[in-house]
């Protein structure tokens, strides 16, 4: 059930950046504006003949991920526990849609899901904290993102854990598993310029980060507002289109009559869009700006996370290229005859998460239900991981559905953990219920 959106659609679902992902996998070259991993994994996993072994990987990270998760939860039946769920979140949530693209979207899940259980379980076997960390690794590769939101909700749940939470739910960490996981969620920051180097002869994360963050303060207008300010006293290109700045993050990089495209931005050879954000990051005014619309943007991301951004028709011509024999499998997709569409899927969603958030909020408060400390911190890593990730995005790219889409199924995972552990106490807890109802029923009908 986790490829249901890629078998309904008769094939791997494809994103506008799957395009260069395939393309950079059978060129050789670098991509100049995000990590060579997934496109390494493209090629690796394709053997050159097919897209659909990727997803099937992707689909199996997943369910191993699933199945951990509800060990860790103590879960008696996992392996039921990781089938059920995973036809709950296909049909309600954007796991499925995910799992099922040519994108390394779910590896933000896939990292928070397998940091958490590095950090939380030490009870698994050593095989299994081999493949756990190996999995972390490789998801935290493929965008950096992924990497900078382990580092923050790590660092912010240990901080949290021994200076916040009362001491009946705190619990001490070895020295040596916080090294460890901390230089874990580092290690991927290292790992991607080594990798690169190792390709290319050149040490870098990617070239472009800056071009990024410059449309991101295109976008909420602190550009603009640099540029009134010091145009007058600095000699810069980017003056020249003062007033006329895109107000959009997409279109001031992807426009050709973009100031990127006209200032040579991508490059920024004489570091002219690095001097500026380092100006802006510097100078209290502007920082202060900086972080009120990293907070706005931040709630925005976390409210925003409809399933279906970018899946319309997609032209990839190097499925074409490189995929011969599946060529007539993508011309014939329901994606590319604009037929996939995920309004119900949304409307499901939403449903699904309200009545998640209404439950754990139960679990938290109804002392009937008898929640053990063990499973709040639990509650709060994973909570925590799906913050730090609309902050991450939110400040530094900008605030698109896809990003928060990709990791808010994990709240309705949260709560079918919770459900088959407590399924008990939930069971008597609704029978007590019931009884009461028709008590005071009785009563007024008397």
């Amino acid at each position: 059930m986790n490829l249901q959106v890629a078998f309904m659609n008769k094939f791997p679902v494809l994103f506008p950046d799957s395009e260069g992902y395939i393309l950079k996998a059978f060129t050789g070259s670098l991509s100049w504006d995000k990590p060579h991993t997934y496109s390494f994994l493209v090629k690796n996993l394709s053997f050159s003949i097919s897209l659909w072994p990727i997803i099937i990987v992707q689909s199996t990270i997943m369910s191993y991920l699933l199945y951990c998760f509800f060990k860790t939860f103590k879960v008696s039946n996992a392996p039921l526990a990781t089938a059920l769920a995973s036809i709950v979140l296909s049909f309600t949530t954007g796991f499925s849609l995910y799992t099922s693209q040519i994108m390394p979207d779910i590896f933000a899940a896939a990292s928070i899901l397998s940091l958490f259980l590095i950090f939380y379980q030490e009870d698994f076997s050593r095989w299994n904290k081999i493949i756990l960390t190996t999995i972390f690794i490789l998801s935290a590769m493929t965008h950096v993102s992924h990497s900078f939101t382990g580092i923050l909700t790590l660092s912010v749940f240990t901080i949290i854990n021994y200076f916040f939470l009362p001491k009946s739910l705190q619990i001490s960490y070895t020295i040596r598993r916080l090294v460890f996981c901390f230089g874990l969620s580092i290690a991927p920051l290292v790992l991607v310029p080594l990798f690169h180097y190792s390709l290319s002869q050149e040490f870098f994360v990617t070239k472009t980060s800056h071009t990024f963050f410059m449309a991101r303060m295109a976008e909420n207008g602190i550009l603009d507002k640099y540029l009134n300010d010091n145009c007058d006293k600095e000699n810069l290109k980017l003056c020249q289109y003062k007033g006329a700045i895109p107000n959009s993050g997409a279109v001031f990089l992807w426009d050709s009559n973009s100031p990127v495209y006209l200032t040579d931005g991508w490059y920024d050879k004489d570091s002219e869009y690095k001097k500026i954000i380092k100006s802006t990051l510097t100078h209290p005014k502007y920082l202060s700006l900086h972080i009120q619309e990293s907070i706005k943007a931040t709630f925005k991301q976390l409210f925003n996370f409809e399933s279906g951004d970018g899946t319309g028709p997609v032209i990839i011509s190097s499925i074409k290229e490189n995929f011969p024999l599946e060529y007539r499998e993508y011309m014939n997709s329901e994606q590319f005859s604009g037929q996939l569409n995920f309004n119900a899927l949304n409307y499901r969603q939403h449903f699904i998460l309200l009545i998640s958030l209404i439950i754990i909020s139960s679990f938290l408060f109804v002392s009937e239900l008898r929640i053990t400390s063990y499973y709040i911190r639990a509650i709060l890593f994973i909570f925590m991981g799906i913050f730090f990730n609309a902050f991450v995005t939110g400040t530094l790219s900008g605030v698109y559905w896809r990003y928060q889409g990709r990791v808010i199924w994990l709240i309705p995972l949260v709560v079918l953990a919770l459900v088959f552990k407590y399924r008990k106490d939930l069971t008597q807890l609704m029978i007590k219920e019931t009884k009461r109802i028709k008590s005071i029923k009785e009563f007024y009908e008397s």
